[in-house]
């Protein structure tokens, strides 16, 4: 699993690291971990390693950041094996220059239980529903993306929401109250490798609401079994 390119002379020594010539300069990896990711001092139109990730939530932004970028850029030439392990669960395991752990396979967390802080009553699936589509219409940034959300259907304690940011191809995500008082949402998309980017837009939602607590993922056949779960997406 060696490297088609040498990491970049201005990459700050460390396990990860920005191939040297393979950058884009698509900006995705300073926008998800800016504290990471920086420009090249040699090269003002490369991206880099400008500072390795220090704590988990370092940890947690580079992965987004890996799966973000839009050239396979980003390597890793470390010996954690939970860090390897992370990212063959994330469909990048081709980007470790070492074997990563002979049982990680690619994982797609689709289920993420939660709880409202207010309590189980203080939100109803629609209103669930309904929030989260504001949100992400709300989100609107990207110069060439289309948002677009569905109106909501609810039924009871379950309902549905349809969204799309490309080429109206719509996923569905679906909220569930469940018997403990807690919340299950499901990410249904439409084509399989889209699952990430949707999950990480409840994930974004759910955290930056203020309302939700105790925010656990799970691929379907870990949810169906009990566990084991992951706090974050990847």
């Amino acid at each position: 699993m060696n490297a088609p390119w040498p990491p970049h002379p201005d990459n700050a020594p460390g396990d990860f690291y920005v191939e040297d010539g393979c950058c884009l300069t698509c900006g995705m990896a300073e926008a998800e971990a800016p504290e990471v990711f920086g420009r090249a001092k040699s090269d003002p139109g490369h991206c880099v390693v400008a500072k390795q990730p220090q704590t988990p939530e370092n940890m947690d932004r580079t992965f987004r950041a890996v799966a973000s970028a839009e050239a396979d850029c980003i390597r890793y030439r470390g010996t954690d094996p939970e860090i390897a392990r992370r990212l063959v669960e994330m469909g990048h395991g081709s980007l470790c220059d070492l074997p990563p752990p002979a049982d990680a396979m690619p994982l797609a967390r689709t289920h993420t239980r939660f709880e409202a802080v207010g309590g189980p009553s203080s939100l109803t699936a629609r209103q669930l529903a309904q929030t989260f589509s504001d949100y992400f219409i709300g989100s609107r940034t990207h110069p060439i993306q289309d948002f677009k959300a569905k109106p909501v259907r609810a039924l009871g304690r379950r309902a549905w929401v349809k969204i799309s940011w490309f080429q109206n191809c719509f996923h569905s995500v679906k909220f569930d109250a469940l018997p403990n008082g807690k919340w299950l949402a499901v990410t249904h998309p439409q084509m399989a490798d889209a699952w990430i980017g949707l999950s990480w837009t409840l994930d974004n939602w759910l955290r930056s609401d203020g309302r939700f607590a105790d925010i656990r993922w799970y691929s379907a056949e870990q949810w169906r079994a009990g566990g084991p779960f992951r706090r974050t997406v990847v």
